[in-house]
């Protein structure tokens, strides 16, 4: 397959790139940087340099796969752009030969569940729930927006894109994507302030690698996975204060830590009660997680972010 990776210098776009160019695809990877042109190609990634809306326009039509991975911007700007800029490539294509549109979303998407029980699993076949952050309630709209785009184009004849959502849960490995946030506290500070609730807040969370290899399967299988909505998320959820005592032993030293109310939209979305469950990426994808868990590997995961600091 010819794959276009959007944001691939990113924390999750370049996993994925990786992961496509490992699989023997012919891997497309953007970037506004002209610095990071030598990372792609030592990953046998052809680099392709610009705004990522267009490159996805002189690009898409190209393709078989496109994987939108980059930043979103205020309200989501970014992505509604490189998504325009599918459809518009996608007009001059057979219906015949459809082009596989993958947006990487987020598990906050969920929101919190109108009837939350902590011992029930949500899924992807959940309804989505209420209570949106602000952070992240364009993104439940623009999934929205996504599927019925695709289904009017369908009914007016034709349908060449099949658009995929993934959705990640909190993702950790390497420089550590929004843990960076607690473990640059461990690298610099003797005390860690967190948001949540001391033995209530847990985290559904996701290795950027199983990530990576969750998007290359259903990039392979699309027929299977055209117009759905898939999370990614570890079988099991982590508490929040086993994450922090066990980084704190890791990282050494006399260090304390204390939990707060949330103070910003984004720590609002680190506290949205829920527990997912990945039950399409098993089922129909037949992926299983392979890294340790977030409290089983913060050894190797914490040296590895310190290794980004250095």
């Amino acid at each position: 397959m010819k794959v276009l990776v959007i944001g691939a210098t990113g924390f999750i776009g370049h996993a994925v790139a990786v992961a496509f160019a490992n699989a023997g695809h012919e891997t497309y990877g953007q970037s506004r940087n002209a610095s990071s042109a030598s990372r792609m190609r030592r990953n046998e990634i052809w680099p392709l340099i610009g705004p990522p809306e267009t490159v996805t326009a002189d690009h898409t039509a190209g393709m078989d796969v496109v994987i939108d991975a980059c930043r979103p911007g205020a309200q989501g700007v970014n992505s509604v752009a490189i998504f325009n800029a599918v459809l518009a490539a996608c007009k001059t294509r057979s219906p015949h030969h459809k082009l596989t549109y993958i947006f990487v979303s987020g598990t906050w998407t969920h929101g919190t569940p109108a009837l939350y029980d902590p011992q029930m699993s949500v899924s992807e076949r959940s309804p989505l729930g209420v209570d949106q952050t602000p952070l992240i309630a364009w993104r439940a709209e623009f999934e929205t927006r996504m599927f019925n785009a695709v289904h009017d184009e369908a009914d007016n004849g034709g349908l060449s894109v099949r658009p995929i959502v993934v959705r990640p849960g909190l993702l950790y490995g390497r420089s550590a994507s929004v843990l960076s946030l607690l473990f640059s506290q461990a690298y610099s500070s003797n005390h860690i302030s967190w948001p949540g609730e001391a033995g209530t807040s847990r985290y559904n969370t996701i290795h950027q690698d199983d990530l990576a290899n969750l998007i290359l399967i259903v990039a392979e299988k699309a027929p299977l996975f055209g117009g759905l909505a898939i999370d990614a998320v570890n079988p099991q959820t982590e508490n929040a204060e086993d994450v922090i005592r066990t980084l704190i032993r890791v990282a050494g030293g006399n260090k304390t830590y204390s939990f707060r109310p949330p103070e910003n939209d984004l720590e609002r979305a680190l506290c949205i009660p829920t527990h997912y469950s990945a039950s399409l990426a098993f089922t129909l994808a037949g992926w299983t997680p392979r890294k340790p868990g977030l409290v089983d590997g913060m050894k190797r995961y914490y040296e590895s972010f310190k290794a980004y600091q250095e």
